[in-house]
């Protein structure tokens, strides 16, 4: 079978065109830039230049390759996972899926191509009792990040399934883990995740050499819950590092020895 891949750089793109030439698929790629060009060459695909924002390029892309399918991985997102670059990177990546979604089904059409993957997301189910499955509605009428998400989503979709003649198939994806992600021991997420585990094992120990944190975790413990206590301290820990890092304050060294001897 012959498959145009969109967004076929990024973390799921990359594992996709292994799979796909594993099991005997000839693959063509979208890219826009001579980096992505290398990238996909190196991984033995043929490139084609086309920009998803540019519906001229994405329908001669589509008439070059003549693929039996297409697949819709395109994403703008940003290298880093932090609130900041995610803010920045949310208004182009909305409008790379939104519109890129729009130019794929367009040249599909165009040229015959029926068939169709679409990326969704399974994170913008509304609210409800047990597991959710695609008969779930999005939850559109929720507080207004939320919906502005989902509403992104009915809107790919809807678009995809109301295109005649086109045959799709809408993947709602959760986290991924592994190379390339946010979701590995060197990524974000995953130094977040040692970050918290210090913090923890920081607040656990605090409280034996400050008065003040012993005071407050044996407060927070009295009322029945740990872990709470735990979280007290490490707020308390944050609080002071962040003083200490805007100059509000000095970073005290304690003699361990002299205060467990005390």
């Amino acid at each position: 079978m012959r498959v145009l891949l969109a967004g076929a750089t990024g973390a799921i793109g990359r594992p996709l065109i292994r799979g796909l030439k594993q099991n005997g698929h000839s693959v063509f790629c979208l890219v826009r830039s001579a980096e992505s060009t290398r990238t996909v060459g190196d991984m033995g695909v043929e490139a084609l230049i086309g920009d998803a924002l540019d519906a001229a390029s994405v329908r001669a892309a589509v008439a070059q390759a003549r693929p039996d399918a297409v697949i819709n991985e395109l994403t703008s997102l940003p290298r880093h996972y932090t609130p900041a670059e995610m803010k920045s990177a949310a208004e182009r990546d909305s409008r790379v899926r939104r519109e890129g979604n729009i130019n794929l089904l367009a040249g599909m059409r165009e040229s015959g191509v029926r068939r169709y993957i679409l990326q969704a997301s399974g994170f913008w189910y509304a609210p409800g009792l047990g597991l959710a499955d695609e008969s779930l509605p999005l939850a559109v009428n929720a507080s207004p990040g939320v919906a502005a998400g989902a509403r992104t989503y009915v809107e790919l979709e809807s678009t995809a399934f109301r295109t005649s003649e086109i045959d799709c198939v809408a993947m709602r994806y959760g986290f991924f883990y592994g190379p390339g992600t946010w979701y590995t021991s060197a990524g974000d997420m995953g130094r977040n995740k040692h970050l918290q585990t210090t913090l923890i094992e920081a607040a656990n120990m605090a409280p034996r050499y400050s008065p003040t944190l012993a005071l407050l975790h044996d407060r927070e413990e009295q009322k029945g819950n740990a872990n709470r206590a735990t979280l007290a301290v490490a707020r308390k820990l944050v609080a002071y590092l962040m003083a200490v890092d805007r100059g509000q304050t000095h970073f005290l060294v304690i003699d361990r020895e002299t205060r467990t001897a005390a």
